[in-house]
């Protein structure tokens, strides 16, 4: 006679809900996950400016209009300054100020970067102005050098490429600040043919153990697993079981996240009853008795076939529900 038996350990997550992704307007969509894509050397977020992910964009805010009121972070990429298009922001504005376009350039295509472009197309249409803290040889190399842009060295990014023909982009992003007041959600990054959104990491849970038992005539046949159903989360540690057999430590397994395994306990005949129990944290998770004196199961008519009956015969074993009715039909002709 076979049985199964299965339980698993209760585990409290919580869920992360992302609102429905806006029509792309890019080839092509990815998303960036915040905080992880940002580069930690390259954040320039200050004390008083935030960032926050809602829906699939990101609220931008400072609290006033000291220096310390700036929120900038980047992305990596290397992507040839001649292959980014123009790199636009979508930017629903509650208040205050706006964030620019932030584009970290490699201009002579050493591995280092010479200085940033910024992108302010309510202020400055589509002139691209250079950082004052730019390498020298990047100012001389302006496509203009008038007044009355963010900076005396800017031009469009086609006068930029066409300038500096060999450049590398290294890192894309915003800056809200510093010394500005705003607030708003920057629905998406577009850059270089890309729609990029954002999304918080997945909520990870801890180990979620469990255990089936599928028991016969002395054997038992355990399934092990780590994982969980929860959508939005993942596993993020192993899971240790413990086996207790007739009242004495009989092995143990460890499981890594999102795993399964296998055990096997077979039991002489006519040695009586075994108890099994299944441990994991220090606590029985499953627990249940192995019979290895078992008279054979002999099925009485073809109704007990049905409903999966065929499987608990072992006088004689059955492949299928099939064989198992032809079984009686041949012997009501003989």
């Amino acid at each position: 006679m076979k049985q199964k038996l299965g339980v698993a350990a209760a585990a409290i997550a919580v869920g992360l809900a992302l609102a429905p992704a806006a029509p792309a307007v890019a080839a092509t969509t990815a998303t960036i996950e915040v905080p992880t894509d940002f580069v930690p050397d390259r954040s320039d977020t200050r004390a008083t400016g935030h960032y926050e992910v809602v829906g699939t964009g990101l609220r931008l805010w400072t609290e006033g209009s000291a220096s310390s009121d700036k929120v900038a972070e980047y992305v990596a990429t290397n992507t040839a300054l001649t292959a980014v298009g123009e790199p636009t922001l979508e930017y629903s504005n509650t208040s205050g100020g706006v964030p620019g376009f932030q584009l970290v350039v490699d201009f002579d295509a050493d591995g280092n970067d010479d200085g940033i472009l910024i992108g302010e197309p309510g202020v400055y249409g589509n002139d691209w102005w250079l950082n004052n803290a730019a390498e020298e040889f990047v100012k001389d190399g302006a496509p203009s050098h008038t007044g009355g842009y963010g900076s005396a060295n800017h031009g469009t990014l086609d006068q930029w490429r066409t300038a500096f023909p060999e450049a590398k982009v290294i890192a894309f992003g915003f800056s809200l600040g510093s010394g500005v007041k705003g607030d708003g959600i920057l629905n998406a990054i577009n850059f270089a043919g890309t729609r990029y959104t954002f999304r918080a990491p997945a909520a990870v849970v801890p180990a979620v153990p469990s255990a089936e038992a599928d028991i016969s005539c002395g054997k038992v046949e355990l399934t092990l697993g780590n994982v969980t159903a929860q959508p939005g989360t993942t596993v993020n540690e192993a899971a240790s079981f413990q086996f207790v057999v007739d009242d004495q430590p009989a092995g143990s397994a460890d499981i890594a996240a999102d795993g399964t395994a296998s055990k096997v306990f077979e039991f002489a005949e006519d040695t009586g009853t075994h108890a099994v129990s299944v441990l994991s944290g220090g606590a029985v998770i499953l627990s249940f008795a192995v019979e290895s004196d078992c008279l054979p199961t002999v099925l009485k008519s073809k109704d007990e076939c049905k409903q999966d009956g065929w499987k608990t015969s072992t006088a004689p074993v059955f492949k299928n529900q099939g064989e198992c009715v032809s079984s009686f039909a041949s012997a009501k002709k003989s």
